[in-house]
């Protein structure tokens, strides 16, 4: 299991208009092979309770069987950890199902 971060809340979402926006980070996750489509909604949503996070949802697949997902970092349980979102990738990079994980850092060339 290898897990990158590099300040790891990457973006944030409000829930609706006048809302806190909720700690979100988009990642590049790598799963292993005994995950048969790793953006099944259902899997997601396992995953999601199994690692405490709101929500996991599927933004795109990627070349070398990566996923770009996206994760909403707060721990539906109530635990308020000082970095939500760093918390969030060590549990995820912890996960059975999962090989490896990166924040999704957008590239630009000049």
């Amino acid at each position: 299991m290898t897990i990158i971060m590099a300040s790891a809340v990457g973006a944030c979402a409000a829930d609706a208009p006048g809302t806190a926006p909720e700690p979100a980070v988009r990642v590049i996750v790598r799963f292993k092979p005994i995950v048969a489509d790793p953006l099944d909604p259902d899997f997601l949503a396992r995953l999601a309770n199994t690692v405490r996070v709101k929500r996991i949802d599927a933004i795109r697949p990627m070349s070398g069987d990566a996923y770009v997902l996206q994760v909403a970092c707060i721990d539906p349980r109530g635990s308020r950890a000082d970095d939500p979102c760093a918390s969030a990738l060590a549990r995820l990079g912890a996960a059975d199902a999962v090989l490896s994980v990166e924040v999704d850092r957008r590239e630009r060339h000049q």
